[in-house]
């Protein structure tokens, strides 16, 4: 009998053989995967469907994605344009700087003003950050853009404090 005709044992049944429990395989986890998928297209419509967070969704998905996609070659860059590896460990401090000093900042902000103004602000300098950054040929261009990254982190503070309301 092959593992796959062979009937299902629990693993504690001593009747089971080594064999027979190290040959058998569940089966794929289709149904377990569709259910995971299902429910995060649901999650999703949701957030999509519900005009207050719409916009905060949105967002965060774009940096999300936009990230990820410079997110390997960043270090290259800077290599490229010469900064040390003093230098990016600066540019890195000055970015958590911003998140750290902003954080409680956009949080004010976002109880003070509502979602929008914060949430137009960081993103702004976000994306003013990403393309200063990405057109930057010193370091003081680089300094520059990690300092506006560093007030546009503070997007995700904002974005997900709205959405968690």
């Amino acid at each position: 009998i092959s593992s796959t005709e062979r009937p299902h044992r629990h693993p504690a049944n001593t009747n089971m053989t080594p064999t027979e429990h190290t040959t058998h395989h569940p089966p794929p986890p289709t149904n377990k995967l569709h259910a995971i998928i299902h429910s995060q297209k649901q999650t999703l419509h949701l957030f999509l469907s519900n005009p207050s967070t719409r916009t905060p969704t949105i967002v965060l998905y774009v940096a999300s994605f936009g990230g990820a996609l410079h997110a390997a070659v960043t270090t290259y860059f800077y290599l490229a344009i010469g900064a040390s590896e003093m230098d990016i460990g600066q540019l890195g401090f000055i970015m958590s700087a911003g998140a750290l000093v902003g954080s409680p900042i956009s949080g004010l902000a976002l109880d003070h003003y509502g979602p929008w103004v914060p949430i137009s602000v960081t993103a702004g300098a976000c994306a003013w950050g990403c393309l200063w950054r990405g057109v930057a040929s010193s370091l003081s261009s680089l300094r520059l853009g990690a300092v506006l990254l560093g007030i546009g982190i503070n997007m995700w503070t904002v974005g997900l404090g709205h959405l968690v309301k």
